[in-house]
């Protein structure tokens, strides 16, 4: 094996400490040095600022401009300290010919360190120029710059380990045969293969095919019940049971039939015959006659 170093393109940040900064005066204070209050606030932020210093601006109007190159991103970080008196500055930054973006400084009752002024958009390595107005800064409410973040990308030799053409001549010589590029994409595609949410989806939809069949099979059973009850034996009549339990005799169908008839006219008389005495009524009148 055979290690190589290969460049690789990988983010840097570089801070840009206040005092490293170019603003055309004497470091520290610019116009004039802040109040007694506001300097007994600054001494208190200083404790917190990068390498203790602070640059502070109390001029009512001041520009200041920065040239860079290289730099895909820049900040601007400084502190805030509480309202004393007056109004708040007010900063603009430009960067290049584009539209000034206005910041107001907040008002607070406390000393904000580490509080980012600007940022800026994603930027072309190329040469920059970053413009910085400050309006209505003053003793008691002063502008302090902390440091400037600069983001840019640098080229880090990294070591790249890679086999040597010996080794890998020996084990294709063990081989017997060198695999093929298009193979091992295969293979690592069918290695890739989502094989367990496959079998899962499978399962889950014959559990789901069992379950609406076992829901259309109990209302089926359901339907076939209720259709049963509805086709089953007519409600229950006494007058044809009566007829059905009793049979008639012929003296009683005569009898009914002659009811029946008599029913049929119009005055309640009877159209029916009169008919010849059975002969069972007759033999036992004569049965009797013969006994007197």
């Amino acid at each position: 094996m055979s290690a190589k170093r290969s460049p690789v393109r990988s983010p840097a940040v570089s801070l840009i400490d206040d005092s490293n900064l170019i603003f055309g005066t004497s470091f520290g204070a610019i116009e004039g040095s802040p109040s007694h209050v506001a300097a007994t606030y600054m001494a208190d932020a200083r404790r917190v600022a990068h390498d203790h210093t602070l640059t502070s601006v109390t001029a009512s109007d001041w520009t200041w401009t920065y040239d860079f190159a290289g730099f895909t991103r820049i900040e601007l970080h400084g502190a805030i300290l509480p309202w004393i008196a007056g109004t708040l500055p007010v900063v603009h930054f430009t960067m290049d010919n584009g539209a000034p973006v206005p910041t107001v400084l907040p008002n607070t009752s406390e000393v904000l360190n580490n509080f980012m002024f600007y940022a800026s958009e994603a930027l072309s390595p190329g040469p920059h120029t970053l413009t910085v107005n400050v309006f209505n800064a003053s003793v008691d409410a002063p502008f302090l710059i902390d440091f400037l973040l600069a983001y840019h990308v640098s080229d880090v030799l990294v070591a790249v380990s890679e086999p040597s053409s010996s080794t890998s001549l020996a084990s294709s010589a063990s081989s017997g045969t060198a695999e093929s590029p298009t193979s091992t994409g295969s293979n690592s595609q069918l290695n890739k293969f989502p094989v367990g949410p496959v079998v899962g989806g499978i399962v889950a939809g014959v559990v789901i095919l069992l379950l609406l069949a076992a829901i259309l099979a109990i209302l089926y059973l359901r339907w076939r019940r209720h259709n049963a009850k509805l086709d089953g034996p007519p409600p229950y009549d006494g007058e044809q049971a009566a007829a059905l339990s009793y049979p008639m005799t012929p003296s009683r169908r005569s009898q009914g039939a002659s009811e029946s008839r008599a029913r049929s006219t119009g005055d309640g008389t009877s159209t029916t015959p009169d008919l010849p005495p059975s002969p069972s009524s007759s033999t036992r009148k004569d049965s009797g006659t013969g006994h007197d």
